[in-house]
């Protein structure tokens, strides 16, 4: 099962996350993000990543867009928001503005931006009984495309298919988070 999260134009983002950073407060927090548009791009891409996280203090998680997006899509509707907001108070036209990026990543992480759909299935536990479980209950319903181990557990990544066929318990019990497009685990920094 080898998983294609590469091709296509990606967003990847190291960020700090608050349960491995206490005493760093949200709005001091470091996030970086960059885009990519091929699998050797991406490549490079994630090594810039790897380099900023290690001149850093505090741990990171880097992530990647489990989903290619359409730019173009993405880029309409950034430039729908960027009409709007010319027409709104000055505090919101400052901050579209100020923050220029973030709105533009924003549009591109957009669910309806997508170019593509990959199921993603985050299991916070390693008890292989519900592992194997929830394993066997993908592989009836659906193509695996990868499992990759977390900290906590294990996400699972599948094609799209009627997740309401599942058991409810699985989608929506406490230890399983379901996406339909969500971000990739890539690494864990400086823990």
């Amino acid at each position: 099962m080898k998983m294609k999260f590469k091709e296509g134009v990606r967003v990847l983002i190291a960020i700090q996350r608050k349960k491995e950073n206490k005493e760093v407060c949200w709005k001091d927090r470091h996030v970086k993000t960059l885009f990519s548009k091929s699998e050797e791009e991406f490549d490079e891409k994630f090594e810039k990543l790897d380099k900023f996280c290690d001149t850093q203090d505090g741990s990171f998680r880097i992530y990647s867009s489990v989903n290619s997006r359409n730019l173009k899509k993405s880029v309409r509707k950034f430039k729908s928001d960027q009409l709007d907001v010319d027409y709104a108070d000055e505090t919101s036209f400052e901050n579209f503005y100020f923050n220029i990026k973030s709105k533009f990543i924003s549009c591109l992480m957009r669910p309806e931006n997508r170019n593509e759909t990959i199921f993603k299935f985050d299991v916070d536990t390693k008890d292989n009984k519900i592992n194997s479980e929830i394993e066997s209950l993908l592989l009836k319903n659906t193509e695996l495309i990868t499992r990759r181990e977390t900290k906590n557990g294990f996400h699972y990544f599948s094609k799209p298919f009627n997740y309401t066929v599942l058991n409810q318990s699985l989608v929506y019990c406490e230890n399983v988070d379901f996406s339909k497009d969500g971000l990739v685990l890539l690494k864990y920094k400086n823990e």
